[in-house]
């Protein structure tokens, strides 16, 4: 670099102090939630051991974290507030053995949780990416009668990229 282009200790020092400074208000902003955020969360099956229908949403019923909002608690769906892919993962555990529970975007199949077995205990977990819009709905619902353990049946979402 020739001595046109080299920064002398004291604006070095200036750079750097405004770049720390922007650093750090933009943390403390995303701390807060007064800055730009992503977009993720957490629910579980809480109160007992919970029946579902064939045919029916898994009831999750206690956000553990939300950022950015999204899931709806009092029917079990993700709504996507900002177009972006999507991870999810769940995991159901049942006390009646089997596990079979799809899960839907739009009502359109895009992942599947199944497990078959003789115990009295059964769990399934699967991970999908998908790309969502503004309005597109997530949920998880059981293809069969099951009995959905509280506390270890899970649903996690956040966007890679929005």
């Amino acid at each position: 670099m020739d001595d046109d282009h080299k920064l002398d200790d004291g604006h070095f020092h200036v750079l750097l102090l405004n770049v720390l400074h922007s650093l750090s208000s933009n943390l403390k902003k995303l701390i807060s939630g007064t800055g730009p955020a992503g977009i993720g969360f957490t629910a579980i099956v809480v109160g007992g051991h919970v029946n579902v229908k064939r045919g029916s949403p898994i009831p999750f019923s206690k956000i553990i974290n939300e950022y950015g909002y999204g899931f709806e608690i009092e029917n079990g769906y993700f709504v996507c507030k900002k177009n972006g892919l999507y991870h999810f993962t769940a995991s159901v555990c049942t006390v009646t053995g089997d596990v079979w529970v799809r899960i839907y975007k739009n009502n359109v199949e895009v992942g599947y949780l199944y497990k078959d077995q003789d115990s009295k205990w059964g769990s399934g977990t699967g991970s999908i990416v998908v790309r969502m819009m503004r309005g597109d709905k997530l949920h998880l619902s059981a293809e069969k009668n099951i009995r959905i353990a509280d506390k270890v049946t899970i649903i996690s979402g956040f966007c890679i990229s929005c």
